[in-house]
C-alpha cells in the first residue's frame, strides 16, 4: 500500500515531469506530422480544441499524459450554449493555432510552478509527520521492551529523602530510578514521568514546578558531564501553550551542563527547583545495561 510520503513524492515528480513536457513544446511538426507545435499532439475542433503531451516518467516508473483545453469560456456559459452560438454566428471560443495555443501552454507552465512549490511543501510536511510517527513508534517499542525487562530485573519502590519527602516512585535498580516511574518536586508536584535509565529520563514528560507540562518526548543519554537532555518532542511555556515541536538543538562545550540552543525559549535543562535525585550512573550498570 502506498504511503502518504510516497504519494506526495509521486505528485512532485508528476508536476516536474509535466513542466518538462510542456517546456519542450515549440514551433515545428506535431506528433501527427503537421506543422504547428512540436513534441505535442493537437486535437483540432472548431469550438473546443485540445493539445496533449505525453511520455514515460522515469521517476514514477509509468507513462503519463497531460492535456490543455485550447479555448476560453466565459463564466457561467456552458459548452452547449457556445455550440448554439457557433451555429448561429460562427463565433468560436477556440484559440488560434499555433500562435495563441503556444501562449496558452506558456501560461499553463507558469500556473504549474506554484502547484509544484505547494506539492514540495506538502511532501516536506508529510516527511516530518512520518519522522514524528517513527519516533513515537520507537518510543512505544522502547516502552514495551522496558516493561518486559523491568518486571524481571527491578523492584517497584518509593524513594524518599532523609527527611522522608517522596522523591521517586516506580521501578528501581540498586535503589535508583530505572524503568517506568515518576519523580517529584519537594512540593509533591510531579517533576518527571516516563522511562528512566542511566542519568535520568530517556522518554516521557517533564513539568514546571507549577504542574504545567514543560516537555514531552525523547531525551538523549548524556555521555559527558550533566544529566540527560531533551532531544525530540514538544515544548510548552508556563501558560500551557506549545511553542515548539521537533528536534531540539543542543550544544555541549565540556564546561557545565548541555545547553538547548533551539528553541531559545527552552532555557536551562535543569531548573533551580529540580529535586535532588540520585540516578544510575555508568559504573552502576556496567555489563548489565546497554545504551
Amino acid at each position: 500500500m502506498e504511503t502518504k510520503v510516497e504519494k506526495a513524492t509521486r505528485e512532485v515528480n508528476s508536476i516536474k515531469f509535466e513542466i518538462s513536457l510542456w517546456e519542450a513544446v515549440k514551433p515545428g511538426k506535431d506528433k501527427n506530422g503537421k506543422r504547428g507545435l512540436g513534441n505535442s499532439e493537437y486535437f483540432d475542433d472548431p469550438l473546443f480544441p485540445e493539445i496533449k503531451v505525453s511520455g514515460y516518467n522515469e521517476l514514477n516508473g509509468c507513462d503519463e499524459e497531460f492535456t490543455i483545453g485550447c479555448y476560453s469560456l466565459e463564466s457561467g456559459v456552458s459548452k452547449s450554449e457556445y455550440r448554439e452560438q457557433y451555429e448561429m454566428t460562427g463565433e468560436t471560443p477556440a484559440f488560434r493555432y499555433p500562435q495563441d495555443v503556444l501562449d496558452a501552454v506558456r501560461a499553463h507552465i507558469l500556473n504549474l510552478r506554484p502547484r509544484l512549490d505547494a506539492a514540495k511543501e506538502d511532501l516536506k510536511a508529510k516527511k516530518r509527520m512520518e519522522k514524528k510517527l517513527q519516533k513515537e513508534k520507537i518510543l512505544k517499542e522502547k516502552n514495551m521492551d522496558y516493561n518486559m525487562t523491568v518486571r524481571q530485573e527491578t523492584e517497584w519502590k518509593k524513594l524518599y529523602t532523609p527527611s522522608q519527602v517522596l522523591r521517586y516512585e516506580g521501578s528501581t535498580l540498586k535503589d535508583k530510578p530505572f524503568g517506568v516511574g515518576t519523580t517529584y518536586y519537594s512540593s509533591g508536584m510531579i517533576y518527571q514521568e516516563g522511562i528512566f535509565e542511566v542519568k535520568g529520563l530517556v522518554c516521557g514528560r517533564e513539568y514546571y514546578p507549577s504542574g504545567r507540562l514543560r516537555f514531552e518526548g525523547l531525551y538523549e543519554i548524556n555521555h559527558g558531564y550533566g544529566p540527560n537532555y531533551p532531544k525530540y518532542g514538544k515544548c510548552y511555556d508556563e501558560a500551557g501553550e506549545m511553542y515548539y515541536e521537533g528536534e531540539l538543538s543542543v550544544t555541549k562545550s565540556g564546561l557545565g551542563y548541555p545547553k538547548v540552543e533551539k528553541p531559545e525559549e527552552y532555557g536551562a535543562i535543569v531548573g533551580e527547583a529540580r529535586p535532588d535525585i540520585e540516578y544510575l550512573m555508568w559504573e552502576d550498570v556496567k555489563g548489565s545495561v546497554e545504551e
